[in-house]
């Protein structure tokens, strides 16, 4: 459950921070075209400054999504190993003679 939340949580940061990138790239461009524009410079200022907030939240979440992954696979792989231990006390039980009462 937290895998998924976080799986969804990430793919909308991350096109909220794709979208902020691109927002921060076309006003620079603007102000490349214009670079006396004090407006421009303060608008390209906010919006770099909101693609980076953008972009570090999209790494700790991606960070969040990787170590839940991990600790998943880690689980995964000890259900396993129970598993094949439960089998090969099962098949010891199956071979233990049983005795029958007299």
């Amino acid at each position: 459950m937290k895998v998924q939340k976080l799986s969804k949580q990430v793919e909308s940061v991350n096109e909220g921070a794709s979208k902020s990138s691109k927002d921060a790239k076309s006003v620079s461009d603007d102000l490349s075209n214009n670079p006396g524009n004090a407006k421009l410079s303060s608008k390209a200022d906010r919006a770099a400054k909101a693609a980076a907030k953008d972009a570090k939240k999209a790494h700790k979440l991606n960070d969040a999504l990787s170590k839940s992954n991990k600790k998943v696979e880690s689980l995964q792989k000890e259900i396993d190993k129970t598993q094949q231990e439960l089998n090969t006390l099962d098949q010891k039980v199956d071979f233990v003679p049983t005795q029958e009462a007299k």
